[in-house]
Formats: C-alpha cells, structure tokens, sequence
C-alpha cells in the first residue's frame, strides 16, 4: 500500500470530537481579554515539549508547540480564542484549530504490516480544548488542555493528546 492518506475507519470519532468541541466553542458567549501578550514555557504530556502563545486580539491568540516523544518531533500551530469562566478574570477557557507537522522513527510508531521501518514525516489538523490560569502575584501561566489530532499523511489518522503548560510571561 502506497505511504500518505490512509483510512482506518476510525476517523468518524474524531470528526464527533472536533464538533463537539466546535459545539462547545459555539455556546460559550463572553470572551476574555487575554491577560498578557507573549508566554514562553515548557509542555508537559505525552510529547513533551516548548511552547509559545501570542496575543492577536482582545481575546484571540496563537500557539507554537514544539513536542518531542521517543524518537520523534512534531511542530504544532494553533489559533485560539479565550472566553472568561465564571468569575474570576483570571480564569479562562480556550479552544481553537490548527495544523502540525512532525517527523517519526517507524520502530516507535505504530505502523501497518506493510510498512518498513525508517523516518516518516506526518502532517495533520488539531483542535484544542482546555483551561488557563493567569497569576496576578508572578509572571506565570498555568493551562492544561486536551489536543485531537487527524493525521492526512502518513501515521495513524487519529490522535489524542493532552498536556499541562507553564508559561513565562514576558509582556
């Protein structure tokens, strides 16, 4: 079978996933100020890893993520927006959409019979879905979230992950 789209029959869960998170996205009517405008800091999770975000709007931002796990590193960009959970302004949730790329050793990768071992690149979309606390007393920002991935090439289409970011806050 020839490298690239492959279609496990599983991939009508994620598409369930990332409406509900679009559904979930859709309900939720305040939106937050972003409490800073650039954090750089470290990932942790099942790929672990670096992570910049940067405000573009009011409540709007982008992420870099930069992950390694075994034998692989996979380069993450989304664009999210920020809503205020309940209360406290320093409480948010954020969702958003984006893309990834990576590069993987086969040995470490699950892979079909067919398959031979060696150095793949996959390249995906990704959802995001998770909660972030601004601190007033120190320059920190502490998120964990949830990460669905669809993979269009190469590796398994589908993907979950999930991390806990600390975040420098530089402005």
């Amino acid at each position: 079978m020839a490298r690239g789209f492959q279609y496990y029959g599983k991939t009508t869960a994620m598409k369930k996933t990332i409406l509900l998170l679009f559904a979930i996205s859709m309900c939720t009517f305040g939106f937050a100020q972003n409490d800073y405008n650039l954090g750089i800091g470290v990932r942790g999770g099942l790929a672990s890893g670096l992570t910049i975000k940067k405000a573009t709007g009011a409540s709007t931002a982008v992420e870099g993520i930069f992950g390694f796990r075994w034998n692989s590193f996979q380069a993450t960009v989304l664009f999210q927006r920020a809503n205020n959970l309940g209360s406290d302004e320093n409480l948010n949730l954020f969702y958003g959409l984006g893309g990834h790329i990576g590069s993987y050793g086969g040995r470490y990768a699950y892979l079909p019979d067919d398959y031979e071992n060696g150095r793949f690149v996959n390249v995906g979309v990704d959802a995001i879905l998770g909660v972030e606390y601004t601190f007033d007393s120190a320059p920190f920002a502490l998120s964990l979230d949830v990460k669905p991935a669809i993979d269009l090439v190469y590796l398994s289409p589908i993907y979950m992950g999930a991390g806990l970011s600390l975040r420098y806050v530089i402005e």
